[in-house]
Parts: C-alpha cells; sequence; structure tokens
C-alpha cells in the first residue's frame, strides 16, 4: 500500500514544475514532522532516540521552527530533553 501512495506522489509532483523527488521527500518530511508534533512527542523511546541524538540536524529543527509543520510545545519539550543530555560546565 505505501509503494502505491508513494507512486501516485510522484505522479502528482511530476505535474509541478520542481524537482519531483524533492517535493514528494518534502511531503514526507512534514509528515513525519506533524506525526511526531501530535502523537509521538511523549512516547518514552522516541524521547530517548531524540536525547541520544541531541535533536534534530539544522535544516530539520529550523523547518520546524519556520512552517506550519512545527509546534512549538513539542519542539520546547523535545528540546528541553535534549539540553538536559548535554553535560553542563
Amino acid at each position: 500500500m505505501a509503494y502505491k501512495v508513494a507512486y501516485l506522489d510522484l505522479i502528482e509532483a511530476c505535474k509541478q514544475t520542481d524537482c519531483p523527488i524533492c517535493i514528494v521527500s518534502q511531503k514526507a518530511v512534514e509528515h513525519y514532522l506533524n506525526a511526531l508534533f501530535y502523537e509521538q512527542v511523549n512516547d518514552v523511546q522516541v524521547r530517548q532516540a531524540l536525547r541520544t541524538s541531541l535533536g534534530f540536524c539544522h535544516e530539520h529543527a529550523w523547518l520546524a521552527v519556520n512552517s506550519e509543520v512545527g509546534d512549538a510545545l513539542g519542539l520546547a519539550i523535545i528540546y528541553h530533553d535534549v539540553f538536559h543530555q548535554i553535560p553542563h560546565r
């Protein structure tokens, strides 16, 4: 089923002027971030993985901050954990 959805998303993206792979990739990232902020931000295993990785990369952190995808409370919860993971001097 997922392959069919990806295929249909790719066909739809080909109708636009931008790169269809970039369009589909961006849509997938936004879908993941939405799910993270609204369904998984309080999941213990997800939060542990985010603490271990020290959060998001530069690009995706700013995507979460500057777009409609982001969620201020979700980011605050995640980065509260991340900042407390870092040893203080």
